[in-house]
């Protein structure tokens, strides 16, 4: 038996990391959550962000007292009371698959077992054919469809949210000092949020290097063959977006564990007050 190839068969699954929410929970003792400055220029005020919210124009007390009690606002519209940075990473497991089917195998005897098998060996195992089981060995019967080699294919969009301040008086508003002291603070954050998204893009980079596997699956017709082979793909698709989600958690969490992803304080409102 014979099914002639079949057409490409793509499923798209995505999964949304909640900008790694285990390491925020790990390190909620760690509320100013910034790192050390690397040198990033930046102007004296950050650029201003997409939620309105975190575009602070109040005096150092006020935009300290924000972060305390509301927090930035992530790209779904969610506040972090305590952070003044925050990045999600939305991962995106796709595939195109095509497949070819064979003859399969079944058991004369479905009270044992109605499965559709790829070989007769693997029926026979199951079936038992002889005294003891199924007294007829297994014989041809169903479909199986099997793919060519195939990788999963895995993106990640990196969005990064954070509180800035523009002091109302703007710049010439505040001292030389404190314009320091707030070019401390943008820069980092946007150094700490930057390891985050540079994190999750390694952890994607390394999955996509995975060797390419084939996909086998049976039915009683070939529609139910594919439905099985598919299933099977989107199975491997989810699985492979959950374990990447498992490792930028454990990776957030050793950067935090780390002096460089320590904490930074908000500005000193003893310079900037």
């Amino acid at each position: 038996m014979t099914v002639e190839p079949k057409r490409d068969g793509i499923d798209r699954l995505g999964v949304l990391l909640a900008s790694t929410p285990n390491r925020r929970s790990l390190l909620k003792a760690l509320l100013l959550g910034s790192a050390a400055a690397v040198g990033i220029p930046w102007a004296v005020a950050a650029r201003a962000d997409a939620a309105a919210s975190n575009n602070q124009t109040g005096t150092c007390t006020e935009l300290s007292d924000y972060r305390g009690s509301t927090g930035v606002t992530d790209s779904a519209g969610n506040s972090h009371a305590g952070y003044s940075g925050w990045t999600e990473g939305k991962v995106n497991t796709t595939y195109k698959a095509s497949w070819t089917g064979t003859q399969g195998w079944t058991c004369p005897c479905p009270q044992i077992t109605d499965e559709v098998y790829p070989d007769q060996s693997s029926c026979d195992h199951v079936c038992h054919p002889g005294l003891g089981g199924c007294l007829v060995a297994c014989g041809g019967g169903g479909v199986c469809l099997e793919t060519k080699p195939l990788k999963l294919k895995m993106t990640v969009t990196n969005t990064i949210s954070r509180l800035s301040w523009a002091p109302a008086g703007g710049e010439k508003s505040i001292s030389a000092a404190c314009r320091t002291e707030l070019r401390r603070w943008n820069t980092g954050i946007d150094a700490h949020e930057a390891h985050h998204a540079a994190d999750n893009t390694s952890v994607v980079n390394k999955a996509n290097q995975a060797p390419a596997k084939r996909y086998k699956a049976c039915g009683k017709t070939e529609a139910e063959a594919e439905a099985n082979l598919l299933q099977q793909l989107n199975k491997a698709a989810t699985d492979a977006s959950a374990a990447a989600q498992k490792e930028m958690n454990r990776l957030a969490a050793e950067f935090h564990a780390s002096p460089a992803g320590a904490p930074i304080n908000d500005p000193d409102c003893g310079i900037c007050g």
